[in-house]
């Protein structure tokens, strides 16, 4: 049994307070029953808040309006219908237990697999589909009044760096298999509303990245134009030739110089820049607050690039088809830094309730020997 007062689901900090407060599996279906309905269930299909308590089958409520309506196709329901838990075969722990590793960027495949004793196969679908719910961060709009843009090459299995070191200082034939993005960064950290101070919530800081194919400005323009909408907006760029027009879309642009690339090290060696008159402005200038200074630097998004390829190190290595899903699990974190542990795992199950299971499986699905599935190579050896 859960706990008898709804006001006990507060925000759990790790999975052992959750396994704790919610011991069974019955216990965690009214758990999740009370954060998708607040306490009064209604009906899936048509609405009703009066609806009754299957007890028999935990999790499962009938709808007597739906009951008595002949046109209904159905009037009983689950509480992981319509969620990115319907049809699941795993218990409910095993997935809380994935989705704080997922807010605390320690999820594996490998290692979910070996802990839960299940195939690494049905632990690869599971993280697939929570990488599915994040996937929104990839739509984000940018509306700060500085952003930094910046592209890159990572790679999609860093543990063979050291092998592909080798090879080029071998002259042996390297191999391509970066993956190339492109990242939008706005200025500023965002926080929390303080209530011991009184301070409202400060949003900014956020971070698009996406995926691309090739480093042209026919690419980069079009991305750029999407998620900053506002053509005032500075935009500080490193001075690749793909920017080279980007002034006839943004008048504001900030471009660096080669010699800013050598004053990259420390902060204070950075160029800064006066709005008012667009020159250089002076220590003097910097330290009074009554004018309008911006530093001359891409500092923020190249810190994106190296969190990053850091959280690729988390795997062994993932195919190219799934590398904007797994920067989209990288950006959830990032955009969200200013939360605690308990508070991304709040909007991470309010995002898993809200998001149906996709239609598409295959794509979540990992293959087999040479690319096919199991039930394939087992058709064509009964052929």
């Amino acid at each position: 049994m859960g706990p008898a007062d709804p006001m006990e689901y507060k925000l759990f900090n790790n999975i052992l307070e959750l396994v704790k407060a919610c011991p069974t599996e019955k216990a965690l279906k009214d758990f999740l029953a009370y954060k998708r309905w607040k306490g009064k269930p209604k009906c899936i299909y048509c609405g009703h808040d009066n609806v009754w308590v299957i007890k028999a089958i935990p999790g499962r409520y009938e709808c007597p309006r739906c009951k008595k309506d002949e046109a209904a196709k159905n009037h009983t329901f689950s509480v992981l219908q319509g969620t990115i838990f319907e049809g699941t075969h795993l218990s409910l722990e095993t997935w809380f237990w994935d989705m704080f590793e997922l807010c605390l960027g320690s999820n594996s495949s490998n290692s979910n697999a070996e802990r839960f004793t299940i195939s690494t196969k049905t632990s690869w679908r599971t993280d697939a589909l929570l990488r599915h719910v994040v996937k929104g961060e990839e739509e984000r709009i940018l509306t700060a009044t500085e952003v930094e843009i910046d592209e890159v090459e990572l790679a999609a299995e860093p543990w063979k760096d050291v092998q592909r070191y080798a090879a080029k200082k071998s002259g042996r034939k390297t191999y391509e298999d970066k993956i190339k993005a492109f990242g939008i960064r706005e200025r500023g950290n965002p926080q929390k509303a303080s209530k011991r101070n009184g301070t409202p919530a400060i949003p900014g800081g956020y971070a698009v990245i996406i995926v691309i194919d090739d480093r042209n400005k026919e690419t980069l323009i079009p991305i750029l134009k999407k998620h900053v909408p506002n053509l005032e907006t500075i935009v500080f760029h490193d001075g690749a030739p793909a920017y080279d027009k980007l002034n006839e879309c943004y008048p504001n642009r900030q471009r660096l110089n080669k010699s800013d690339y050598e004053r990259y090290q420390w902060q204070k060696h950075c160029r800064w820049i006066d709005k008012e008159t667009g020159e250089e402005a002076s220590w003097e200038d910097i330290r009074n607050d009554e004018k309008d200074i911006m530093m001359l630097t891409v500092n923020g998004i190249e810190s994106c690039w190296m969190h990053l390829t850091l959280h690729f190190y988390t795997h062994f290595g993932f195919s190219r088809k799934h590398a904007q899903a797994y920067v989209n699990e990288y950006l959830f974190r990032f955009n969200r830094r200013h939360l605690t542990v308990a508070e991304k795992f709040e909007e991470l199950l309010q995002l898993c309730l809200k998001t149906p299971v996709p239609h598409d499986l295959h794509k979540y699905e990992l293959k087999g020997p040479k690319g096919k599935t199991k039930r394939r190579v087992a058709k064509k050896k009964k052929d």
